[in-house]
């Protein structure tokens, strides 16, 4: 939400001035990959999760997770996020989500997990 009264483009146009033009195309690529196997439909995309290794295997991301897509599931919505981690697929597998593994524009492998 803006609360500026800008519109998309003035604020497209803004974030090209401070983060640059190679970022902005970066973005788009990213968006673009993204688009391409995230659900047609309204979606939650779910951000960021991270445990830290010393706290991984003791159920941490499954609580977050649970009450997120159980909600999601209450309301009909479909979940999107993405992993660089093949070894957190068993996990996202176990709640129901699959993953297509996309080749990211900077040439890393990326899995798009998704209900």
């Amino acid at each position: 939400m803006m609360s500026s009264g800008r519109g998309p483009k003035k604020a497209w146009a803004r974030y090209v001035s401070l983060a640059g033009e190679e970022a902005h195309e970066r973005l788009v690529a990213y968006k673009t990959a993204l688009a391409a196997v995230c659900p047609a439909d309204p979606y939650w995309y779910l951000g960021v999760l991270a445990t830290h290794p010393a706290r991984q295997g003791e159920g941490l991301a499954t609580a977050v997770l649970t009450p997120i897509l159980n909600e999601a599931d209450r309301l009909g919505i479909a979940c999107c996020l993405e992993t660089s981690t093949e070894e957190k697929l068993p996990l996202l597998r176990t709640k129901g989500l699959r993953a297509d593994r996309r080749d990211h524009p900077e040439g890393r492998s990326r899995y798009v997990v998704a209900t």
